[in-house]
């Protein structure tokens, strides 16, 4: 991990970054995961939203929590830094789904072809 941070600095200041939030500051992070986790459990039983968007929002909240908690115990900052890596990237492609799906949708047809108007 020591020549990761050594080559893309932004990693060594995220990391710095997430040792200087106290534990009250980081009471809301979890729910906000535990809710993103929820919706895609739903995505992946429903019919509108594919099932690798619903398994990278699981994949992705997943390593998150796993995340929180590897940052909260002293000694593991840099376990939790490699594990958020595969988590954000994770969840940057969920993002990027469900907003493709949600335009899809919104131009009217269920395979996101534009309809004519006039």
């Amino acid at each position: 991990m020591g020549a990761l941070l050594t080559f893309f600095p932004f990693l060594r200041a995220a990391r710095e970054c997430y040792r200087t939030i106290k534990y009250g500051c980081r009471t809301g992070i979890p729910l906000v995961e535990f809710a993103c986790l929820v919706i895609s459990v739903v995505m992946l039983r429903g019919n509108v939203f594919s099932k690798a968007t619903a398994y990278a929002g699981i994949l992705g909240n997943v390593l998150l929590m796993v995340v929180e908690f590897t940052l909260s115990v002293r000694g593991l900052t840099d376990a939790g830094m490699a594990i958020a890596i595969g988590a954000g990237l994770s969840m940057m492609t969920w993002y990027f789904l469900v907003g493709r799906r949600l335009f899809q949708l919104g131009y009217g047809k269920p395979d996101g072809a534009r309809t004519k108007s006039g």
